[in-house]
């Protein structure tokens, strides 16, 4: 396609070629020549060949679809597999691990610094205190305790 404003190199060479006029009898022999070559016709069995090999074709597609499909799903039920074992090992994991929760402690880690661990060993003490957890001081039983 021709483009004034961006001319092709290929199309101003191709404009700059004289004008050649074909002869008056040019179609009456190119219909003669198509005329007299030999038709060709498919061969009898060619047609049937070309038949079998493309059903060949897409059987052996199908199959490959199948066998893909099946692998797949080999591999899903292989990981569903390793999924269920790895949640009942949570579950176990996860009820020792309540039921430890749920034991008396007889230890209580009451800090660090960078040299030692501070830990109360409760079975030393003579009358257990029961443990709550600590409550942030109401400020105004710190201001109180301060002006007694």
């Amino acid at each position: 396609m021709s483009n004034p404003h961006n001319p092709d190199p290929l199309d101003e060479l191709l404009q700059g070629l004289p004008r050649v006029r074909a002869s008056d009898d040019f179609t009456g022999r190119v219909l003669a020549e198509l005329e007299g070559r030999p038709r060709r016709t498919p061969r009898p069995g060619a047609v049937g060949w070309a038949v079998a090999a493309a059903l060949l074709l897409v059987a052996l597609l199908i199959g490959g679809l199948r066998v893909e499909q099946q692998q797949a799903a080999g591999e899903r039920a292989s990981r569903a597999a390793e999924l269920r074992s790895e949640h009942e090992s949570l579950r176990q994991d996860l009820a020792r691990l309540k039921s430890q929760a749920e034991q008396e402690r007889p230890v209580v880690y009451l800090g660090s610094t960078d040299q030692i661990d501070l830990v109360l060993d409760l079975t030393s003490v003579e009358r257990p205190v029961p443990l709550a957890p600590a409550l942030p001081m109401d400020p105004r039983l710190a201001t109180e305790t301060r002006t007694q």
